[in-house]
């Protein structure tokens, strides 16, 4: 996973919990987006995504490659 993915989906998710927080979401939709903030933030703190790997995606750009 890129650094703009390790950038970008704990802000997404950031932004999912205060929509679920100030009431601008509710119901199953509310239920979704902290079920997706929750995966955005376990994502980027490790580092991978298992569904890039099933669909092949590589978001690491050439400079970040070791």
């Amino acid at each position: 996973m890129g650094i703009a993915d390790r950038i970008i989906r704990p802000s997404l998710a950031l932004g999912f919990i205060a929509l679920f927080a100030t009431k601008k979401v509710t119901g199953a939709v509310g239920i979704a987006l902290l079920t997706f903030a929750g995966i955005f933030l376990a994502t980027s703190s490790v580092g991978y995504c298992p569904a890039y790997d099933l669909a092949g995606i590589d978001s690491i750009s050439e400079g970040e490659k070791v």
